[in-house]
């Protein structure tokens, strides 16, 4: 899609504005996925920041594929591989693929079976932030003071955002005082 930002390099934290398109890009890597063979995807989710209106994010969108049987996608890597999608992480229960260039990704693909509650959280968290503004500009803020954090590492930046999450979750949607702050201010 012309004109849209995706595909930051490896080991970037900077963040870009939210960007209309990538709901689009989205439905069209969701074509591709019900097309590979082999397997029954149940639902696709996009979740990440790229799935949030008015959301800075990383520019890479997530997405979540839950599957009858995992099984069914390790029989399948080669033709999934064959399709442009890299397997990045493979856990007993999850497979995670990336598609792109090695070095700047566009998209990253975890499918796993129904009952995986980490990958479920994902969806439940995106949904929360689409239902609160203030969650959403408090995200926002967060993850803007981080990708402005020069010693900040991808790690980092991740258990940041994850602490983020789980207060969030934790919470049902309403943030406890003691949410994640990067003290560079």
């Amino acid at each position: 899609m012309k004109g849209c930002m995706v595909g930051p390099k490896r080991g970037s934290i900077r963040t870009v504005p939210y960007d209309v398109k990538w709901k689009y890009l989205f439905e069209e890597e969701a074509v591709r996925l019900r097309l590979l063979p082999g397997m029954k995807i149940l639902r696709l989710e996009h979740v990440g920041s790229t799935a949030i209106p008015g959301m800075e994010a990383r520019p890479i969108i997530d997405i979540v594929a839950f599957v009858q049987r995992l099984e069914d996608v390790e029989s399948a890597l080669t033709t999934i591989e064959a399709r442009g999608y890299a397997l990045r992480e493979q856990g007993r229960d999850k497979l995670v693929f990336a598609r792109g260039v090695a070095g700047s990704r566009t998209h990253y693909i975890s499918f796993t079976e129904e009952d995986n509650e980490e990958l479920h959280q994902h969806v439940v968290f995106r949904d929360i932030l689409l239902s609160s503004p203030s969650l959403v500009e408090e995200y926002r803020e967060l993850k803007q003071r981080l990708s402005l954090d020069p010693s900040l590492t991808k790690e980092r930046y991740r258990e940041m955002k994850s602490a983020f999450l789980s207060k969030v979750i934790e919470g049902g949607g309403h943030l406890l005082d003691d949410a994640p702050r990067v003290m560079n201010e």
